[in-house]
Parts: C-alpha cells; sequence; structure tokens
C-alpha cells in the first residue's frame, strides 16, 4: 500500500527532472545558435562603446587624415628664442611650405633680436625639425606599432576635456619619446603632448617638450614650447607658434632676409594671427 501511493508522485519527479533537463539544453543550443549568426562588432560592442575607446579609435582614424600643420597649404611659423640666464633673445616670422621633398621649406618674413640666441638656438631646432623629417613618419607616429598606452584618467581641457595617456616606446629607436597625450574626448583629436627626446644629433642633449593645440575658436594654432642644453651658453628656450593661413591669403615674401638684422615683414604678426605666446595659451 505504500508503494502504491508514492509510485505516482516518484514517476512525477522523473518527468519532472526529465523536462528541465530538456529545457536547459534547450536554451543552451538557442544561445549557440544565436552567437553563431552575431559578429565580432556585435561581441565587442559593449567595452567598444566606452567613452575612452571610442575617444581612442577616433585618433587612430585621424592619423590617417592630413595634417593641417604639414600636409594642407602654408603656416605662418613664429620662431621666439631665448638663452635665459644670458638675457638674450630673438624672434623670427616665417611661412612653411611642404616641398616636393616632402621636406619643410621656410620664406624669412623677419628676424629680430640677439644674434646669439638666433645662431644658438633657432638653427638648432631647424636642425632638429630636418632630422625628424629625414626619418620615415610610420617609424616616429604617436600609435600603437610603435608606443604602449596606459590610461591614466580624464581632465578639463579647453570646454570640453581630454583623456591622457601614458605612452612608452616599444622599441629604442630614434625619433621616439617617452611621456603623455591628451586626447579630446568629443574629437579624438590630440590636443597635448609632452616628453623628453633622447639622442637628438642636432642638438647634443636631451630635449624636453610640450606642445599645445587649440580645436576651438578662430584662433585654429599650434604651440611648441622646447627646452635644452647648449655648451657653454647653458639652458635655451624655445616656443614656436604655429598658425596653417588660408589659401585665399595674399602673401608676398622678400627674396632675401638679411640674418642677424631686423626686418620689416609684409605682414605683421597681428595680420597672419601670431602674437605673443600669452596669446596662444590653451584654456
Amino acid at each position: 500500500m505504500v508503494s502504491s501511493k508514492c509510485f505516482p508522485h516518484t514517476r512525477f519527479g522523473c518527468i519532472s527532472e526529465r523536462t528541465d533537463c530538456i529545457f536547459s539544453w534547450g536554451r543552451a543550443v538557442l544561445i549557440l545558435v544565436i552567437i553563431q549568426h552575431l559578429g565580432a562588432s556585435d561581441l565587442l560592442q559593449r567595452p567598444q562603446s566606452r567613452p575612452e575607446s571610442l575617444a581612442f579609435a577616433r585618433y587612430l582614424a585621424s592619423l590617417e587624415q592630413h595634417d593641417p600643420f604639414t600636409e594642407v597649404g602654408p603656416v605662418a611659423v613664429l620662431i621666439e628664442s631665448s638663452l635665459p640666464h644670458l638675457f638674450k633673445g630673438s624672434e623670427l616670422l616665417a611661412i612653411r611650405n611642404t616641398g616636393e621633398n616632402e621636406r619643410s621649406q621656410y620664406a624669412i618674413l623677419g628676424i629680430a633680436g640677439d644674434g646669439a640666441a638666433v645662431d644658438e638656438v633657432t638653427t638648432r631646432y631647424f636642425a632638429l625639425q630636418e632630422e625628424l623629417e629625414n626619418l620615415p613618419l610610420s617609424s616616429i607616429q604617436i600609435s600603437p606599432e610603435n608606443y604602449k598606452f596606459h590610461l591614466r584618467g580624464e581632465v578639463k581641457a579647453g570646454i570640453g576635456s581630454a583623456y591622457v595617456y601614458d605612452i612608452t616606446p616599444k622599441k629604442r629607436r630614434p625619433g621616439l619619446f617617452k611621456g603623455q597625450i591628451w586626447i579630446e574626448a568629443g574629437t579624438g583629436l590630440e590636443v597635448l603632448i609632452s616628453g623628453r627626446l633622447e639622442g637628438a644629433r642636432s642638438i647634443g642633449s636631451s630635449v624636453e617638450f610640450v606642445r599645445e593645440t587649440r580645436l576651438e575658436g578662430p584662433g585654429y594654432a599650434r604651440v611648441t614650447h622646447l627646452t635644452f642644453t647648449i655648451p657653454v651658453l647653458g639652458r635655451s628656450e624655445l616656443v614656436v607658434t604655429e598658425r596653417p593661413l588660408g589659401r585665399q591669403d595674399d602673401i608676398q615674401t622678400p627674396q632675401e632676409s638679411p640674418k642677424h638684422e631686423t626686418s620689416t615683414p609684409n605682414k605683421s604678426q597681428a595680420e597672419l594671427g601670431l602674437g605673443r605666446r600669452e596669446s596662444f595659451q590653451v584654456c
């Protein structure tokens, strides 16, 4: 009597267990079918949708675009050099174009200041530019192929914010440096890079630098601060301000500009959008 009363319950329990097992296998098969029909982009959508990941992806895409400071038309350049301990300084105003050999060519509009600052500081800057331009762009580009990126955090930059990455060269190679890059959160564009460049033959010592890029407003410009040591003369400083010029600008340049002598440029610094360094600080 006892076994006859328990048998229906036992049979019902077995049926329930088998039903649960069938449903579990069914769910597993359904999940596998869904995964097979999903693309890799769908599976990675959640981690890639993080704001810093989107900004970094936009930065990588921007590397494929033309650089307005080197590849799109003429650029007005103001170079301010100084030897602080000797209270000597100079200014040089020029228009930079890219020649057929893809190297920078400068048409000097005017030079003012001390000859020592021009000869010992400004000329070293031109030599450093030439040294870097002789290197393949792919070997010095700030990209995952050449650098390790480590996200440090987010900071305020101008009217928006930027993600700060520590960058370290993957290999010891000329033109690479250890430092930081700031990537604008909305556009993914570089707004600041800083670091220490070692082994620059044209300078003869290490070069510390900070380069800021203004992305908003009519004064679209890039300002680079460099410091390095010159034998005998000591510490030297450079501030290089670059501003892309519209092709409609009618720029008349003199055939020659006497060295170490002040010459009157055809266009003033104000007309070219170049002023003292205080005018180019990034907000």
